[in-house]
């Protein structure tokens, strides 16, 4: 992976461009004048993010930090207590290639967008050389920050997250699972391989739930993410990346290097399956960076599926139900050849042959679920007249002070009639009521009386 290589989804882009979220992704409508009139009276111009962006923000600074730490507590282990030099190599190479390159990202995206001042740089330029640039992205966002920037940092995040993910959590998810695999009795697996796996499953999947497509600057706008959301595909990566990396790992049991040959060929098939006409993604590029991208994407398809496009519409469905076929065929067919081929049982058997099948169809449907049900254009009916709204956070929640300042409709006033119902005389009848009598009666005496007055 290159500095270019992150740049799949990722134009140049203003450092002061207004981001606002727009009624086709769901965005909570504001009340422009309340929220201008708050931000007016703030003399920095800067805000606290609300609370779900500040929750979403802890979580992914949290899983990222936790990840990296038992990452190489594990490559320490391997090292000094194993020594097992082989395994020790490629998680260090994991390691030490995922951060190298997300700082390098990250530096290179500050400096695009020019510093302020020459110690501001000098510090952040400290920070990356002790490989902390994310984690103080991620520290921004807790901080009062310019509200027309959010979403390009939470697009940064979105995409170094996803470096690391696939550069470190998901090569270190597979040697974990392949050393405890290797354990004839599961007390021999130790605590701190347990926790680290589960961190590395959790960091790969959180990366893919918090992802999304809309990251580009024409339609940065779009950015928008729900809870119900980000949970519903969170459980979707859980069951199908855990599959994925389970039939992996039986395979590898009894063929060893030779599961390296069965992820070249589902790469190449990536590969050519994506650069296939009509090749709507990357069009602009020029064709050897267009190559390159395809490659990169290919290698992210190896374990689960993503999706760029646009307006995927019937055709992005189809493609989608044409990889998960594929999918599961050859996880079916990894786990086959080693029940056929196995020495004998395993501790493991049975958990692992629910997770491959079970968890692969449990997540499937929560897939069906977040595109039915829970994503942002179901959650949340796009207005009769959109209007421009101030810019807010990234998510899309109840919390959201905008959506707490709404205009709430007043109710109209009722003003009870001046005869009841009951008094009423029924409609289309010919009786005359006796208050009408009596009334008729005392005028006509009142005017009998001054005609004898008058005579």
């Amino acid at each position: 992976m290159t500095l270019a290589a992150a740049e799949i989804w990722r134009f140049p882009r203003s450092p002061g461009s207004p981001i606002t979220s727009t009624a086709q992704e769901g965005a909570a409508e504001d009340t422009p004048t309340a929220v201008e009139q708050e931000a007016s009276n703030k003399p920095s111009g800067q805000e606290l993010l609300p609370l779900c962006d500040v929750l979403f923000n802890i979580i992914s600074m949290a899983s990222y930090f936790c990840d990296i730490v038992f990452d190489v507590m594990v490559a320490y282990t391997l090292l000094v207590v194993r020594q097992q030099l082989l395994w020790f190599s490629i998680a260090l190479t994991s390691i030490l290639g995922s951060l190298l390159v997300s700082q390098g990202l990250s530096l290179h995206w500050y400096l695009q967008r020019g510093a302020k001042t020459k110690a501001r740089r000098g510090g952040v330029l400290l920070l990356h050389a002790f490989q902390a640039g994310v984690l103080w992205r991620y520290f921004k966002l807790l901080l009062p920050v310019h509200l027309s920037r959010v979403k390009q940092e939470v697009a940064d995040l979105c995409l170094l997250r996803l470096v690391h993910g696939f550069g470190e959590a998901a090569p270190m998810l597979l040697l974990q699972l392949h050393l405890a695999w290797a354990q004839p009795v599961p007390s021999m697996v130790a605590p701190l391989d347990r926790v680290s796996a589960l961190l590395s499953l959790f960091s790969v999947c959180w990366a893919l739930a918090s992802f999304s497509k809309n990251i580009r600057r024409q339609q940065l706008h779009r950015l928008v993410l729900t809870w119900l959301g980000v949970v519903c595909q969170l459980a979707w990566r859980l069951g199908t990346v855990s599959a994925r990396a389970c039939a992996l790992i039986l395979y590898a049991s009894l063929y060893g290097r030779w599961v390296l040959v069965v992820l070249l060929l589902h790469w190449l098939a990536m590969l050519v399956w994506l650069a296939s006409p009509p090749p709507r993604l990357f069009r602009g590029d020029a064709p050897g960076r267009r190559l390159a991208y395809w490659a990169l994407l290919a290698y992210v398809h190896t374990i689960c599926y993503v999706n760029l496009r646009p307006n995927p519409g019937r055709q992005g469905r189809a493609r989608c139900a044409a990889f998960y076929t594929a999918m599961f065929l050859e996880n079916s067919l990894l786990t086959a050849v080693w029940l056929a081929l196995k020495p004998g049982p395993h501790w493991g058997q049975d958990l692992v042959l629910f997770v491959v099948w079970g968890g692969f169809f449990l997540g499937l449907g929560f897939m069906l679920l977040y595109y039915r049900w829970c994503h942002v254009r179901r959650l949340v009916p796009p207005p009769r007249a959109p209007a421009p709204a101030a810019p807010t956070g990234v998510f899309n929640c109840r919390l959201n002070p905008a959506a707490l300042k709404r205009k709430r409709k007043k109710p109209s006033s009722f003003v009870p009639p001046a005869q009841p119902f009951w008094k009423r005389a029924p409609v289309g009848s010919n009786v005359v009521p006796a208050v009408d009598i009596q009334q008729k009666l005392q005028e006509k005496r009142r005017q009998q009386l001054q005609d004898l007055l008058a005579i």
